[in-house]
């Protein structure tokens, strides 16, 4: 079991605009699951797709390291210790960006494995992500 994982993705933009896109904490067009948020102080709101409303504080922010973190509160589908997750944007040697997606959760009941219920689209979302810029880059 596994509810302690990163994921990862390489994007061919620069790390100034992969966090541009991913360092909007409002912004999560590329993460479909999400249908809509706003942020109020440090508190998010996110609407899912699938009617559920999640409440997340914004804890740690780093501009120059390109890094947010952030706590899921309550609307979670597992009933929750607790689940931090961060975003990182690394610079490649080459230039492009890894985006990392870090999740660190501990269910109530220590028999679920969150990585295998949640991570696919978590992937699904840094892969949107990619295609985004590929998208741009073909286009521009």
């Amino acid at each position: 079991m596994a509810n302690s994982y990163e994921l990862s993705v390489e994007i061919d933009a620069a790390p100034e605009e992969v966090w541009a896109v991913i360092g909007n904490p409002v912004d999560l067009g590329w993460f479909d699951p999400v249908e809509a948020a706003h942020v109020e102080a440090d508190v998010r709101y996110v609407k899912m797709g699938d009617g559920r409303n999640l409440v997340e504080r914004l804890l740690e922010r780093d501009e120059g390291r390109r890094y947010y973190s952030y706590t899921v509160i309550e609307g979670s589908r597992t009933k929750m210790l607790s689940h931090e997750a961060s975003f990182e944007v690394q610079e490649l040697d080459d230039g492009r960006s890894r985006v990392i997606w870090r999740t660190d959760a501990k269910p109530e009941d220590d028999s679920i494995d969150l990585e295998s219920r949640i991570a696919p689209a978590q992937q699904k979302g840094l892969d949107n992500l990619a295609l985004l810029f590929a998208a741009a880059e073909n286009t521009g």
